[in-house]
């Protein structure tokens, strides 16, 4: 109930006497859930974590329509525990997108990072949530190899995250824990150090799981069976973006091995699955291994649990009809954990089902048993069980955004403070307003798109002002920068030939405009005539009015 009261902070200056009565009334009113205490299945209603089943929390989406919060899957069936020694290109498997780029990672001492991110959960939970590939993304950085978001293939202090060798690490702790277990690494590769690569791997513990390129099919083949990787401790499957690296270092060269289809938006297109064009076509019988990306170019929160569910059900269809009827090794997403209920781990035991026993769902494969003789399920498994579960420690239930996950309680008691709350809004809305415009002091006026810098705006963008006005102007056009010789703007940056004139620089080196979305990751669909207003002590702060100077 802490938390309702939290979410309704405008009635506290209201009479005493006036919340105590929906408050009792709800207490009255309110039922306890039908089910609690671990004894929730996926898709029943909860309040609490504590009330869902193993490898289940409790979380909605918004997006979708869905605010009451149910039992979501956080956990695969994972395939190999029902259908053991098939080779390794028969299975699919979960990979994170940009595994490392974590919400509420903390950014080198002294820097506000400014870039856009991923995922929500350590990469040690992804693997323990049954997470089984990682991109991470390397460059050199600070006389190391660091894991970044980036410009031209150049790592800055303000889209930095950590040395790789944290990350792998953890990998490192991951197999040694789990010795029957398989871990993909596939890396965008901007690291030109001699040797780089080999070190760091040899240096974090991964060398003796590596296995090696000289044992990869090269035509299409099958590669050797879980049991046998298993083993022979080859238990690290390693993948760089660079062709040089094979014969350099012997790292494998991805696209030799591997088809893959257009990462960003051209991969979340309904009814289409074109290939990367680093990739050979996705119906080519001459790579065995398949990764299907799927996450949008611009990631955003709050709508990845509408997009992990009904969607990515649909892309996989479309592209396994566009592989020839061969189903995707490797499934890459955003906010792994987000979904509406079931999301991409259902997709996955789905995906496994179909191609390891010919049923709809792993659930029903049986161990031994002929293919397409399934067991008799008629509901799918609700809390699969993992000898190694994962918590997740990510942000699905928000306290500060629509997201937020709110209890019974909550709602009754917001039902019902709706009369007094707009009988205390029309008693003192002409002082609020008043007051409120007296607040944001006027430092500049700059012709400009509104932009809010704060972390937790850049958590939630405006992902359809930002696609459709910003990037649509500057994708396919060269972007000058400029310095205004009047010192009074010199923190202003001119934008030629790509939208409104001017923006606020806010001090960082003009390159940061061009990086991605990083600083414009926040836009507020405001006509081209309303003007930036920013205080001079805090600059997540702004007011907007037309601009007649």
């Amino acid at each position: 109930m802490l938390a309702c009261l939290a979410d309704h902070r405008s009635l506290r200056n209201a009479p005493l006497l006036l919340h105590l009565f929906p408050l009792l009334f709800s207490l009255l009113i309110s039922t306890s859930s039908a089910c609690s205490n671990g004894t929730c299945q996926v898709l029943e209603a909860c309040s609490a974590a504590t009330d869902c089943g193993p490898g289940l929390y409790c979380g909605n989406c918004p997006a979708s329509g869905s605010n009451q919060p149910i039992c979501t899957r956080g956990q695969p069936i994972m395939p190999a525990s029902t259908i053991n020694g098939l080779p390794f290109n028969k299975y699919t498997w979960l990979v994170t997108h940009n595994s490392f780029s974590i919400v509420d990672a903390p950014p080198l001492d002294g820097v506000q990072r400014l870039t856009f991110y991923n995922q929500e959960d350590s990469v040690t939970n992804q693997l323990r949530n049954g997470v089984r590939g990682l991109m991470l993304d390397m460059y050199d950085f600070e006389n190391d190899i660091w894991l970044c978001h980036s410009f031209k293939g150049q790592c800055y202090n303000f889209t930095a995250f950590q040395p790789a060798i944290n990350t792998l690490r953890e990998v490192e702790a991951f197999l040694s824990e789990n010795p029957t277990e398989i871990v993909t690494i596939i890396i965008e590769d901007y690291v030109h150090t001699p040797k780089g690569l080999t070190n760091l791997f040899t240096n974090a513990g991964l060398d003796k799981y590596w296995f090696p390129v000289s044992k990869m099919p090269k035509k299409g083949e099958d590669w050797p069976t879980v049991t046998e990787m298993v083993q022979a401790n080859r238990r690290l499957l390693v993948f760089t973006s660079d062709s040089s690296k094979e014969a350099k270092e012997g790292i494998a060269y991805e696209w030799k091995y591997m088809l893959e289809n257009e990462p960003g938006d051209p991969g979340v297109v309904p009814g289409s699955c074109p290939n990367r064009k680093q990739s050979k076509p996705l119906n080519s019988r001459s790579a065995s291994l398949f990764l299907q990306n799927y996450f949008p170019t611009y990631p955003v929160e709050t709508e990845a649990c509408k997009e992990n569910s009904a969607p990515l059900a649909a892309m996989v269809g479309t592209c396994y009809k566009a592989a020839g009827n061969v189903m995707p090794n490797f499934l890459a997403v955003n906010f792994y954990m987000r979904s509406d209920g079931e999301g991409v781990f259902d997709t996955l035991d789905r995906m496994n089902g179909q191609t390891l026993c010919g049923c709809n769902t792993i659930a029903a494969c049986q161990a031994g048993a002929p293919f397409g003789s399934c067991k008799n399920i008629t509901a799918p498994t609700r809390s699969p069980v993992t000898n190694n579960a994962g918590s997740f420690t990510g942000s699905v239930q928000f306290s500060r955004s629509a997201s937020t996950v709110r209890s019974p309680n909550c709602l009754v008691f917001f039902i019902l403070s709706l009369p007094l709350l707009a009988f205390w809004s029309s008693f003192r809305v002409q002082s609020l307003t008043s007051s409120s415009q007296a607040n944001v002091p006027v430092l500049r006026c700059v012709e400009a798109p509104v932009i809010d810098t704060s972390m937790d705006v850049m958590r939630s963008w405006n992902k359809e002002f930002h696609l459709r006005i910003v990037f649509r102007k500057l994708r396919n056009r060269r972007m000058k920068l400029s310095s205004r010789a009047n010192s009074k703007q010199s923190n202003e940056a001119v934008y030629r030939n790509s939208g409104p004139p001017y923006i606020d620089q806010l001090e960082l080196p003009a390159f940061v405009y061009e990086h991605k979305k990083a600083v414009l990751s926040h836009m507020a669909t405001a006509p081209e005539d309303n003007t930036l207003m920013e205080t001079s002590a805090e600059k997540t702060r702004y007011k907007i009015k037309p601009c007649r100077e």
